[in-house]
């Protein structure tokens, strides 16, 4: 993730940081982007997964000859057959779908199972930094193979693209939370989902305001489903089987009812949030969905869908926080602040 300005960029050079999941071994690296006095302190964050395969014996030797760097040989046209086809040289590189074809099927599954765990990892750091960017921070996963880690690698996957951030978005980061951020990416929690939903609605939101207001709305909906089902596991299959449901009915009794188990906290910042102006305009919005969606409405002009999908991503903090997410508060508006009777 390239250009993100980051306001503690010396203490973070200073230190990696590595956790241990059970597909793998994560490390984050910061490094400096620019040498330009304007940009100090923008910097790239670095995500770097080891993990070891596990492949058949009548594989091993195939990929032997691919990690030490045999290629097809000079001039072949066609997909090689077998292990003599390949060698040694100084030709260029050839595509997997030139190697024989177990080769290539086998590492084309071990990447693509590769770039899903960093891309999940990626998520998190997004959702828990709170970043913004107009591309999606997966484009630029390249991955490599070596007989052990001490060994040369060798490029498999070359990226297409590279992706960059806001530069004026500056992060208060250090070592304990990049680290408590790669540990969240190992929790099944699902809460991501909503938020990147709502990333897309706010991607689009120029170009169509009534297809940005419909998939703002998914994403309210899908955070609710994870909330309800964190709340009451034995409510999990009925509730994400309900198509479209019923937001403001649930939030106004059946998550009432959840959070007094919660405890008197709990309930009283629900009670507090249906107070606000988000509340409003989610209920608003909802039914401004079904109208756009059912008979065709505009759905809502461009001034609104603006405060709308503010509001939209307060209430996914707001769910993230009832969820056991403390750190969700810190994402807070004045306007949520101010109801909520603990923060005052």
């Amino acid at each position: 993730m390239k250009h993100i300005k980051l306001l503690n960029l010396e203490e973070l050079k200073r230190n990696s940081i590595s956790i241990k999941l059970p597909s793998g071994e994560i490390t984050l690296e910061v490094f400096e982007d620019a040498a330009k006095e304007s940009d100090q302190g923008v910097g790239t964050l670095r995500l770097t997964l080891i993990r070891n395969l596990q492949f058949k014996e009548q594989l091993a030797e195939l990929m032997r000859l691919y990690c030490e760097g045999y290629k097809p040989k000079a001039n072949t046209k066609s997909r090689t057959q077998s292990m003599s086809d390949l060698s040694i040289h100084a030709g260029p590189d050839s595509p997997l779908d030139m190697y024989p074809k177990k080769l290539e099927s086998f590492l084309s599954v071990e990447i693509d199972s590769a770039s899903e765990i960093i891309k999940s990892v990626l998520s998190t750091l997004r959702w828990r930094l709170r970043l913004e960017s107009s591309v999606y921070p997966s484009s630029q996963i390249r991955t490599y193979c070596s007989r052990d880690k001490s060994s040369g690698w060798r490029l498999i996957f070359q990226p297409e693209s590279e992706p960059y951030f806001n530069k004026k978005q500056a992060l208060k980061v250090d070592t304990t939370l990049l680290k408590e951020t790669l540990e969240l990416s190992v929790i099944d929690d699902g809460g991501l989902t909503g938020h990147e939903l709502l990333r897309e609605a706010k991607l689009i939101c120029n170009a169509s305001s009534r297809a940005s207001l419909i998939m703002g709305v998914a994403a309210i909906e899908v955070r609710l489903k994870d909330l309800v089902s964190f709340l009451s596991p034995s409510s999990e299959w009925l509730i994400r089987e309900i198509p479209s449901p019923p937001v403001v009915s649930i939030i106004k009794h059946y998550l009432a009812e959840l959070l007094e188990i919660e405890g008197e906290g709990s309930k009283n910042d629900l009670e507090a949030f249906r107070k606000t102006e988000h509340f409003q305009r989610i209920n608003t919005a909802i039914a401004h969905r079904n109208k756009a969606s059912h008979k065709g409405h505009s759905g809502l002009n461009d001034d609104e869908i603006y405060d709308t999908l503010n509001s939209f991503e307060q209430f996914l903090w707001f769910c993230d926080y009832l969820s056991g997410f403390e750190w969700a508060r810190h994402y807070f508006d004045n306007e949520l602040l101010s109801h909520l009777p603990n923060f005052k």
